[in-house]
C-alpha cells in the first residue's frame, strides 16, 4: 500500500486486552502498522480516551454510569470531549494535507501536539515517512 495512513488508538496495555477477552498478544498476529512502510504513517495515541469515546454518537448518548464504567484514569467527561475535538481536528488536517495538498494542513501535522495547543497528557504522535522501494525489490 502506498497511501498515507492516519491511525488513532486509545492507550491500552496487553493486560487490558487480555481482560477484555482478546486473545493473548502472541496469538493476535503481526500489527499492520509495523508493516505499513510504503505510505506515510501518522500514529496518534489518545492517552485518556476509552474506545467508545472515539464516536460522537456514543458521546452524545453516554450516561454518567456508562462513562464511569469506561473512564480512563482521572480523565473526566470534559476531557473526553476535548480529546474527541482534537481527533476531529487532526483528521481534518490529515485529509486536507493529503487529499487537497494543503500546505498549512501539512505544516499543522508536522508540529508537535504542544505547538498545536493540545493540552499536556492528551496525545502522543509518531510520524514515519514512506520508505521508497529499493532497486533490488522493484524487479
Amino acid at each position: 500500500m502506498t497511501i498515507p495512513l492516519l491511525s488513532f488508538a486509545r492507550n491500552v496495555s496487553l493486560e487490558d486486552l487480555e481482560n477484555d477477552g482478546a486473545p493473548p498478544a502472541d496469538k493476535v498476529g503481526p500489527n499492520v502498522l509495523n508493516t505499513w512502510t510504503r505510505g506515510d504513517l501518522l500514529s496518534v495515541n489518545m492517552l485518556g480516551m476509552a474506545h467508545p469515546e472515539f464516536s460522537s454518537m456514543f458521546q452524545r448518548r453516554e450516561s454518567a454510569q456508562r462513562f464511569a464504567e469506561n473512564q480512563v484514569a482521572d480523565y473526566d467527561r470534559e476531557d473526553a470531549n476535548t480529546s474527541y475535538a482534537w481527533v476531529a481536528l487532526y483528521t481534518l488536517n490529515f485529509l486536507d494535507a493529503y487529499l487537497k495538498r494543503d500546505a498549512s494542513a501539512k505544516a499543522f501535522l508536522e508540529k508537535t501536539p504542544a505547538e498545536n495547543g493540545v493540552p499536556k497528557h492528551f496525545m502522543g504522535i509518531k510520524f514515519r515517512p514512506a520508505q521508497k522501494p529499493s532497486d533490488s525489490n522493484s524487479r
